[in-house]
């Protein structure tokens, strides 16, 4: 396993909706720098980082949804 599957698969249990909406709040402002991210060894980063922007807004509105 990655280095990255295997800390979110060991880590993605610690996270509390309090982070959960931090991380939320933050993403507008997670996403434009993720656009200016000059990894030429990682070519996938970006798409990955946004991947996972992605994943955490619809799990912070799934979240709510259940909530609600």
């Amino acid at each position: 396993m990655s280095e990255i599957a295997d800390f979110v698969h060991h880590n993605a249990a610690k996270v509390t909706p309090a982070i959960l909406q931090g991380v939320h709040h933050r993403l507008p402002q997670l996403k434009l720098e993720f656009a200016e991210i000059h990894a030429p060894k990682y070519p996938h980063l970006v798409d990955q980082l946004e991947l996972l922007a992605d994943a955490v807004s619809y799990t912070h509105l799934r979240a709510h949804e259940t909530v609600l």
